[in-house]
């Protein structure tokens, strides 16, 4: 007889975007065919597994272009291990160097297509584009302000925010240090984070039954990293992009109580169900309710809420302590809800400390921007309102702190008359 998943608090849909001077969330990478091995050194592996002391840990499919499937059956969990985690690096463009902690290609295949990519996995024009080769041409969904069709990266994956944060779009605003459009400078300087609380987990390399929740962290606790105020003209990144964490060292981190239904017993707003597969930890957040998106915000230059969240990561034990590595995290973000988050943000262009939409400039091309690499659509065929967001990250022991709310950004609309969306979709 198959017993039936216990029941946990399904992901609350997010009604307005957090104004957090600190972030949450995360996204994951994801490539067709990953080589990368880690040596077992330093790791130990659960009692089921039969990967003999010092071989490599099997790649499983930590770095694959397509998200495993939902379990069919699920047999009862029973495992009584919780684990606290917050991202240590957070990874957003789809071309950086991967090290044998992170995925090369960040995202998931989400529309289900591969565009202008042959079978070997090269990429080609879409004109070349030949019968048979596993190719479909043209985008997924209309796109007005499209300039040319790009590639999708290697195996399908979508990831139109890792190009966007690549360093031919926003990475070259005119006056821009890029390490302030950098999630790991949000990490880095210990404003803002995600907390990760995998729970009912039994330790072994299979588990049908886990959840996991997600807490907005609102900042480190007490004086361990001690982060500059905020700028009256609402800016939250420190203007020397100091850094006040390494990534690795335990910290207590607050938590916003926006992302608790209990700040007494610590509830959290949004959990999800997962599973465990060859010590592959694997979150689909699917909706819970017709019609409803399943939202977690993520660190980028603003409180963004990505939809339809998929994640997988590696769960590793290293010494005592429960890491996940080589961690994948994808879903789609609306353009009008990203252009307008960005826009109210402050930064250092040219010494001058103010919101991008006060520069008419660099408003327009961060619009012009998002618009022009939307690439997904709410209907098949329709017109993109989404870009697809691919990231990957590692994520480290945390400790829960007390609930205080998150460090708010001085104007909360200094532009309000405004339009974040593209010509002719809202």
């Amino acid at each position: 007889m198959v017993a039936r998943r216990r029941q946990r608090a399904g992901i609350v849909p997010l009604r307005r975007a957090l104004a957090l001077a600190s972030w949450a969330g995360a996204l994951l990478a994801a490539i067709a065919a990953c080589q990368v091995v880690v040596p077992l050194e330093g790791f130990r592996v659960a009692a089921t597994a039969s990967v003999d002391a010092g071989a490599p840990r099997p790649v499983s499919q930590a770095c694959s272009a397509e998200m495993p499937p939902p379990l069919d059956t699920v047999l009862p969990g029973g495992g009584d291990i919780s684990v606290d985690l917050v991202f240590g690096s957070l990874v957003a463009d789809a071309r950086n160097d991967a090290g044998a902690t992170t995925c090369p290609v960040p995202g998931f295949n989400l529309d289900k297509r591969t565009t202008c990519i042959d079978s070997q996995g090269q990429q080609i024009a879409i004109s070349a584009c030949p019968a048979g080769e596993g190719c479909v041409f043209g985008p997924s969904c209309s796109n007005k302000m499209r300039r040319h069709n790009p590639c999708d990266f290697p195996g399908g994956v979508d990831n139109a925010l890792g190009r966007a944060f690549g360093p031919e779009f926003l990475g070259s605003i005119p006056g821009v240090d890029r390490r302030q459009i950098e999630p790991n400078s949000v990490l880095k300087n210990g404003v803002g984070n995600v907390i990760l609380r995998v729970a009912g987990y039994n330790g072994r390399e299979d588990d049908d039954d886990v959840s996991v929740s997600f807490f907005v962290a609102s900042g480190i606790a007490g004086t361990t990293a001690p982060v500059e105020p905020l700028r009256s003209d609402g800016g939250f990144i420190p203007s020397n992009l100091r850094e006040y964490w390494d990534g690795k060292s335990l910290r207590t981190w607050y938590v916003d109580p926006n992302s608790v239904e209990s700040a007494t017993f610590m509830v959290p707003k949004y959990s999800v169900d997962g599973y465990v597969r060859g010590g592959l930890l694997i979150v689909a957040a699917a909706p819970r309710e017709a019609g409803t998106p399943s939202t977690v915000l993520v660190p980028l230059l603003a409180p963004i809420a990505v939809e339809h969240v998929q994640l997988t990561g590696e769960l590793r034990l290293i010494g005592d302590e429960w890491h996940i590595q080589r961690g994948n995290l994808a879903g789609r973000v609306l353009v009008s809800n990203l252009v307008e988050q960005l826009s109210k943000q402050s930064m250092m262009i040219d010494g001058t400390f103010e919101p991008l939409c006060k520069n008419e400039a660099i408003q327009a091309l961060v619009r012009n921007t998002a618009c022009e690499l939307a690439d997904l659509a709410d209907t098949p065929g329709g017109d993109c309102t989404h870009l697809s967001v691919g990231m990957t990250f590692t994520a480290v022991p945390a400790t829960v702190g007390p609930v205080r709310p998150g460090l708010q950004a001085g104007e909360m609309n200094p532009c309000p008359n405004l339009e974040y969306a593209c010509l002719g979709v809202r």
